[in-house]
């Protein structure tokens, strides 16, 4: 039941912004993002240990890749490649637009049920999948939200319950350090029903495992802001990471 916050406004200082969290099962390993793929170098990503790949990342031209599975098809299936390896397909290209188009090309019978967001600087698209056929809708600049059910589905319960707060919410200060508006749209929890949190939290072995936020800025020699937190964002905190050199 991952989440994604999305605000792009080409001409901004920081034109993107991205900010997400990671709903799996609990035991499911995973590593801090970095540049773990040889043959894809500018790509720097979460690593999920068991299938390889990556749920969310960017690379160094300013392109985001992040992935959400579709409803109830969560996890691996036999027969099934691994949808981590899309965002680090993803992340091979240049520019938003090229990634889309490497995905939309991707046969769909390869992969459960998934929506992945590429965007860059100046264009977002949400690529979409039920397993038989793959769609490319491209992005309108302003808020959206991916969920299990896609992008932007008014029907969806967090984007019913959060829309209208992300559209008010002050949009986050990256040169500032300042993500409180969004942090706290993502902390949210709802202990009777996970549908409706951004925080999950249940007694299954399944609920937020992390969370990121990403800035992108206009100027492409400027440094792009990364901050994780390795555990639900309500109990661990967001630590800054150097987008520019390896972190091991």
């Amino acid at each position: 039941m991952c989440t994604v916050l999305v605000l792009l406004r080409p001409g901004e200082r920081w034109p993107l912004l991205v900010a997400t969290n990671r709903d799996e099962r609990l035991e499911r390993a995973f590593d801090l993002p970095d540049r773990y793929w040889a043959d894809v170098p500018g790509a720097l990503a979460w690593r999920d240990r068991a299938g390889g790949g990556s749920w969310l990342g960017l690379n160094d031209d300013g392109v985001v890749a992040t992935l959400v599975n579709a409803h109830d098809q969560l996890g691996p299936l036999a027969g099934k490649a691994s949808r981590g390896e899309l965002v680090v397909r993803a992340l091979a290209e240049r520019d938003a637009a090229s990634a889309a188009r490497t995905i939309g090309a991707l046969p769909p019978a390869r992969y459960r049920g998934f929506t992945l967001l590429v965007a860059d600087r100046a264009q977002a698209f949400a690529v979409s999948s039920d397993g038989a056929a793959v769609r490319v809708d491209a992005l309108a600049p302003g808020h959206h939200m991916l969920t299990p059910e896609g992008c932007d589905v008014a029907n969806a319960p967090r984007v019913r319950a959060y829309r209208d707060d992300l559209r008010a919410a002050p949009p986050p200060a990256p040169e500032a350090g300042d993500w409180e508006s969004w942090t706290a749209l993502l902390r949210r929890e709802d202990a009777d029903d996970p549908h409706h949190a951004m925080t999950v939290t249940t007694q299954s072995g399944f609920g937020t495992v992390a969370s990121t936020l990403i800035g992108i800025p206009a100027a492409r020699d400027a440094a792009p802001a990364l901050l994780v937190a390795p555990g639900p964002p309500t109990r661990v905190g967001y630590v800054p990471l150097d987008t520019k050199t390896r972190q091991t």
